[in-house]
């Protein structure tokens, strides 16, 4: 978000509200911002419960999109939790809609790198994004790397090469080399730990679980993986409820809620595929490599993003 906020900054607003309704919001949002260096997009939070909004928390579970007018376009944008990078189209399909700003050969948003400037010579090479463009002046807002702005000329601009660009104009040789043999297994790492020793415990058991999945393929160890993290999430969970996790907040803000739900997301994504494996042939492989690094993604993204939410709390209550 903050890198759509420093692209489109200038016509539009990008707004991340810390929603828990108590005093501790203000606290939280920092943090946020902080860890995710939010630098171009408003972050703000909501401290009081008569001012909570009445649709619910978003996050990971997409955008709400407001016109000018604040007539909704879009009220919730594809989940960051089902798609993962892919749910972020569903947004820049709508920046790239509502906001059609073109003025010669550069649209807003555009990468672009400097170039041909006698006066400020040491401008020349640097990378920037275009935020604006001021007709009066016929210059670009230009947003540079080191997040100084600069009002420059269309030509003194050139359209920035990215690695994928540079590639297209190279012909290939992938067909003339050998690529080897595609992997037929996948090494799944460890998470970090959550300073509680059974939860860590746990963790291993289920990362030991997939990485036995990724040898073998096989059903039965899919169907060990599925009862190893269902057992891990039910007691985690059942530890959550016991210390009161988001027990102070309505069901619908509470980082339990989100929290529960991206369990059910993972053990959906294993019993389909346990299922769809039934009804496969009995002599073909239960799953691929694909999906093992598709689920420890899953598994990784949940512990990093849901699990550090409850850490400290845990610790703070003395639990094992």
């Amino acid at each position: 978000m903050d890198r759509w906020a420093a692209q489109h900054g200038e016509n539009a607003n990008f707004i991340c509200v810390c929603v828990l309704g108590d005093n501790s919001a203000s606290s939280l949002a920092k943090e946020f911002g902080s860890s995710l260096r939010l630098r171009h997009c408003v972050n703000g939070f909501v401290d009081g419960r008569q001012d909570m909004p009445s649709y619910g928390q978003l996050g990971c579970k997409g955008f709400i999109v407001l016109d000018p007018d604040h007539a909704i376009i879009s009220q919730c944008t594809a989940s960051f939790m089902e798609l993962r990078e892919a749910a972020f189209g569903s947004v820049e399909a709508i920046l790239g809609q509502r906001l059609k700003i073109k003025f010669g050969d550069f649209s807003m948003g555009d990468f672009v790198t400097v170039k041909g400037i006698a006066s400020q010579p040491q401008l020349n090479g640097q990378a920037g994004v275009l935020r604006s463009f001021v007709e009066a002046k016929g210059r670009w807002q230009v947003e540079l790397d080191s997040g100084e702005v600069k009002a420059l000329k269309p030509s003194n601009l050139s359209a920035l090469v990215t690695n994928a660009d540079a590639d297209e104009d190279v012909p290939s040789t992938a067909s003339e080399e050998d690529p080897g043999p595609t992997p037929t297994t996948f090494c799944v790492e460890g998470v970090e730990t959550v300073g509680v020793a059974s939860i860590d415990a746990e963790h291993d058991e289920c990362i030991a679980a997939m990485n036995k999945l990724s040898d073998s393929r096989k059903l039965q160890d899919l169907q060990a993986v599925y009862s190893s993290v269902s057992a891990h999430f039910k007691n985690e969970e059942d530890l959550l409820v016991q210390y009161g996790f988001g027990a102070n907040q309505p069901s619908q803000f509470s980082p339990l809620t989100s929290h529960i739900e991206d369990h059910t997301r993972i053990l959906r994504l294993i019993q389909e595929e346990i299922e769809r494996k039934q009804s496969a042939c009995s002599t073909a492989l239960a799953c691929s490599v694909d999906f093992v690094k598709k689920l420890a993604d899953a598994f990784h993204f949940h512990a990093e993003s849901f699990d550090r939410q409850y850490s400290q709390l845990l610790v703070k209550a003395g639990v094992q």
